[in-house]
């Protein structure tokens, strides 16, 4: 199975990516947006996981995820660093 991750940086793919394949999970990586869009499309993850700072808005980021049929039923995990990053991300339910 594929998660895909979405990070301004590294580090958590990097961290993830051992304890993962260990479960025979593969981790892929993106750091923009763009390549966000075209690596979900091609890869058809099972799992999202999204770095809350990764984009400027992520409601525009899950709106453009729903809108894809094949998308719908991917589950998404934001990683938030603090209770306000959390909050704005609870809001967006």
């Amino acid at each position: 199975m594929k998660i895909l991750i979405a990070e301004k940086e590294s580090h958590l793919s990097s961290e993830l990516a051992p304890i993962c394949s260990a479960e025979g999970l593969e981790i892929f990586s993106c750091n923009e947006d763009q390549e966000f869009v075209f690596m979900t499309r091609q890869l058809s993850p099972f799992a999202i996981v999204i770095e809350s700072g990764f984009v400027d808005d992520n409601q525009k980021l899950l709106d453009g995820l729903r809108s894809v049929v094949s998308f719908k039923d991917i589950p998404v995990l934001f990683i938030c660093s603090n209770t306000e990053e959390m909050k704005s991300i609870l809001d967006l339910s």
